[in-house]
Formats: C-alpha cells, structure tokens, sequence
C-alpha cells in the first residue's frame, strides 16, 4: 500500500496545473498538466525549495506524461534552478510522452548540467516503477 504524501502543494490556472507531493523525506514528484507559458512564476521553485532540507539530497521525479507544452523560459528556468540545486539533489527523473516536452526535457538536461544524475524515461511504466522503488 502507498504512503499518503507528507505534503502536497497545488498551483495552476485553466491553462496548466502543477502539484508537488513531498512523498517522503528525501522524494517528491512534481506532476504538470497542460501548458506552461511561465504562469506560475517563481512558485514552483518556492515549493520546492521548502522540501530541500538538512534530511539529505533529495530525489526529484518530474511526471509530464499530461504536459502539453512549456516555453523555452521556463525550461531555462528549471535548468538555472536544477543546476543551482545540483549538490541538493541525488537523483532527478523525468517521465516525458510528447516529442514537444521530450525536446524541452533534453534542453532542461543539458543546460542543468546534472549528467547521470537526470534520467530521461518516455516509458511510463519504467518511471512508474522507478518511483515505486526509489
């Protein structure tokens, strides 16, 4: 049986919706709906930045199985904020299904310049399963 989140944060408009579930201490999964044209601003990383604590590095799982799209800002925006969390993070996973967010995924890998340490999955089942086991 899962665990209930430790918290859960919702933000978003008509156009895009982003919950962030803390599911443990050092995990949280971060699910984007829709279409991201930099509505939320600053927030996300807000919320986000409240999870990274002394608890140890954190693991990240990105779910943008029902993105649509995100503009170049904001995936340049994730990428300055990854990289400037890079020593805070242990692992960052990202579940992408449209050639669109996939290409904003590998902009997002490269310019956060995590390497190894961000996966990219279009299989939802091997992401499932690595959030399961993480």
């Amino acid at each position: 049986m899962a665990e209930a989140p430790v918290l859960t944060t919702f933000l978003g408009d008509d156009e895009c919706q982003l919950v962030i579930a803390r599911l443990t201490q050092t995990r949280v999964l971060v699910v984007l709906e829709g279409r991201d044209i930099g509505q939320l601003g600053r927030a996300p990383f807000t919320e986000l930045e409240k999870t990274l604590d002394a608890s140890g590095p954190m693991e990240l799982f990105f779910d943008l199985r029902r993105a649509r799209s995100a503009t170049m800002d904001v995936s340049g925006s994730w990428a300055l904020w990854l990289r400037a969390n890079a020593a805070r993070l242990r692992h960052v996973a990202m579940l992408t299904s449209r050639p669109i967010i996939r290409m904003s995924a590998n902009a997002v890998h490269s310019f956060s310049q995590l390497g190894e340490k961000l996966h990219l999955y279009s299989d939802a089942a091997a992401f499932d399963s690595a959030l399961r086991s993480a």
